[in-house]
């Protein structure tokens, strides 16, 4: 994951057919631009919710200002790990991205250290479950959360908090 402080601005070049989960902090708006490798502007938006956009080509380059607070994305590349059945997250996972093949399920064990921030593709149907399997939380809570493609068609991020034994998850 990459944060851009309020204030200034980040860029990254697409390396496959990428896309990107772009989160404003609280009182934070995102402007976003994709512009083409031949200079043609393929995606401008200001937002202050998360939003999953791409996929975008090899070539193309992001641009990301955070305004008023903090802006984070992650970027969802195109030779991601494939997984068709459950999968127990590891530290080492840290930065990966993840194709779900089926419905499954991601397990997070506590204690991580590193937590990892990771991407995934949820399943061409059913669903991507995270579930904590101790007393550390995603998004405040230590039930199962689900994601579909259909909700989440570029995909999700589950960004692990440094500072607290928590994760917080993109997308609905």
């Amino acid at each position: 994951m990459t944060t851009v402080t309020q204030g200034n601005a980040s860029s990254f070049t697409f390396t496959g057919a990428d896309s990107v989960t772009v989160t404003p902090a609280a009182g934070a708006v995102a402007h976003v631009a994709v512009i083409s490798a031949a200079g043609v502007q393929k995606y401008k938006n200001a937002f202050r919710e998360t939003r999953n956009i791409g996929p975008f080509s090899t070539g193309d380059v992001l641009s990301v200002t955070a305004v008023g607070a903090n802006v984070d994305y992650v970027t969802l590349v195109g030779d991601a790990t494939t997984l068709s059945g459950n999968y127990t997250l590891k530290a080492s996972d840290d930065g990966q991205s993840f194709k779900c093949l089926s419905a499954l399920t991601i397990s997070i064990p506590d204690g991580l250290s590193p937590r990892p921030t990771i991407t995934a593709i949820p399943p061409p149907s059913g669903n991507l479950s995270i579930a904590m399997l101790g007393s550390e939380t995603v998004n405040g809570a230590t039930t199962t959360l689900t994601r579909t493609r259909a909700n989440n068609p570029a995909g999700i991020a589950l960004a692990g908090y440094k500072d607290a034994a928590a994760y917080g998850l993109s997308g609905t």
